[in-house]
């Protein structure tokens, strides 16, 4: 399906009509409206759950270089960690990884 602007108002405009509007509309043409309403100050998180291959495919499929920040705890199981460095090489993702500065073992020490 291709992806083409939409006539939405911005973001301070009608919200009656914006959600009209984004109801009848396809998720590859919001995010391409989002990305013309925002270019690079757009981006997206993610926790590489189970949901994550789909919305970052077609994120980036729109905006390739979209930024893609990723909130690392420290307490996921190893598949995740796999199931994450997985898609970012197939994504190439422009990923932003965070993490706490302290290790888990350390956070959960009392007092």
């Amino acid at each position: 399906m291709e992806s083409k602007a939409l006539p939405l108002p911005r973001i301070s405009g009608d919200l009656d009509h914006l959600n009209e509007v984004v109801e009848h509309s396809s998720a590859s043409a919001l995010i391409q409206w989002a990305v013309q309403e925002f270019g690079d100050g757009l981006v997206m998180s993610t926790s590489f759950g189970i949901h994550s291959a789909l919305m970052l495919s077609l994120a980036t499929s729109v905006k390739p270089d979209i930024k893609v920040i990723w909130i690392d705890t420290g307490y996921l199981p190893r598949e995740t960690y796999q199931y994450a460095h997985e898609l970012i090489n197939r994504l190439s993702l422009n990923i932003k990884i965070y993490q706490p500065k302290m290790s888990p073992a350390h956070m959960e020490v009392p007092g």
